[in-house]
């Protein structure tokens, strides 16, 4: 078993601290106002899990983030247990700056909070404001609306401005450390890959095979929640099923479709793999060399500059002159932190003005998918690092397993 201890420094801390700070500067604010909501997979508290290493497990909660000073962070809880437990995790917050709600109500505490920092005649940013200009895909977490009018009624001096996006741009960027997290996360994932290739048998329950994979991956320091999406048949498009089932047992020829992504500190690589029991299905191999030349000519073309909506159609060449459908080539021009996997599909990376440019210390979850007629087809793929030379895996370079 590895070395299941991780933590962020306190140079990590400043870092963040220091980007985010920096660009409230250059917006023209005096703070940020983080609201954290559980969100899709506990997505929406990470924008303050940024900032404090705290929350992620149920928790949510509002930020106060001044331009100078402490953060002022109000829990949705009483429970001094809780946050004991993200002291030990690594917390950067001081135990004197953790406030919690009144009774049910949050907002006597964000007014007080405001007031102590000297923030009611202030102008904040507010990540994921409601507003037409935000589009939708971006956040799961809008701000609350009651918590806006609540200030704009008791604060009638301070500036309420729209934040999105300001947090996540300086996530989607890795430092070192970050990074070190990312390549713990996929060394958990290839750990997970080869149990199920020790387990998946025919005559095996899959549900069996499973709890194997999730006994390595806790076992070798992976954080619940995670993502982990698990199809087996004949045929499937992979991710048909978001589980799996008590029942059914594995069988010679199956398509194995699994996606995962193992959460270390709050950061997950992505991998996604294709497997089959003993021998290939008719098909499967064209879809699987149509899948390889794709993913060749995308990893050779990833660098500072290239753009999202070009990437997409570098992947999707080889695979549609194939004769096959084309799904998902990647997502996330800063994949790893939860909640920023932006772009998720070509509309999204076209927006706006043509493409997104990848910047070097971003992230990519790399996978794509060469569809058959009757809907079967290989998807694979892991997460790299674009840097200055181009593209670099943060773990094995995939392939199709076949199983023996």
């Amino acid at each position: 078993m590895s070395d299941t201890t991780y933590r962020l420094s306190a140079a990590e801390c400043n870092r963040r601290r220091k980007l985010v700070r920096e660009a409230i500067m250059k917006k023209g604010l005096d703070a940020l106002l983080i609201w954290g909501g559980v969100g899709s997979d506990f997505s929406g508290v990470a924008n303050i899990h940024y900032l404090t290493q705290w929350g992620g497990n149920g928790e949510e909660g509002f930020l106060i983030f001044p331009l100078d000073g402490e953060p002022y962070l109000i829990n949705s809880h009483s429970s001094n247990y809780q946050n004991k437990c993200w002291y030990e995790y690594g917390c950067w917050i001081k135990p004197e700056d953790i406030h919690g709600r009144t009774g049910l109500e949050y907002m006597p505490s964000i007014l007080e909070g405001l007031a102590q920092l000297k923030l009611t005649e202030s102008r904040l940013g507010i990540p994921w404001l409601t507003s037409e200009d935000v589009p939708a895909h971006w956040s799961t977490n809008p701000f609350p609306y009651f918590i806006y009018m609540g200030i704009a009624e008791a604060c009638p001096k301070a500036e309420m401005v729209d934040a999105s996006g300001l947090i996540e741009t300086i996530r989607a960027v890795k430092s070192a450390e970050e990074i070190v997290l990312l390549e713990k996360s996929h060394a958990i994932a290839e750990a997970a890959i080869e149990t199920m290739v020790n387990f998946a048998k025919p005559g095996v329950c899959e549900h069996i095979v499973v709890a194997e994979m999730f006994r390595t991956m806790i076992a070798e320091g992976a954080d619940l929640p995670m993502l982990f999406l698990w199809d087996t048949g004949k045929p499937l498009s992979g991710g048909g099923r978001l589980g799996w089932t008590k029942h059914r047992v594995l069988e010679s020829k199956d398509i194995i479709f699994l996606e995962l992504s193992p959460k270390v500190h709050h950061l997950s690589s992505h991998l996604n793999q294709t497997a089959v029991i003993h021998d290939l299905p008719d098909g499967l191999d064209k879809s699987y060399e149509a899948w390889k030349k794709s993913y060749r000519a995308g990893f050779s073309a990833v660098r500072p500059g290239l753009t999202t909506v070009e990437l997409f159609d570098i992947l999707r060449e080889p695979i549609e002159a194939a004769g096959f459908s084309f799904k998902i080539g990647f997502h996330g021009t800063g994949h790893g932190n939860d909640g920023y996997t932006f772009p998720e599909n070509k509309e999204q990376a076209v927006a706006p003005g043509g493409g997104i440019p990848f910047r070097e210390g971003e992230t990519i979850a790399f996978e794509p998918m060469a569809i058959l007629p009757d809907g079967r087809g290989v998807r694979m793929g892991g997460t790299v690092l674009v840097t200055a030379q181009g593209a670099r895996p943060l773990g094995k370079e995939p392939d199709l397993i076949i199983i023996a």
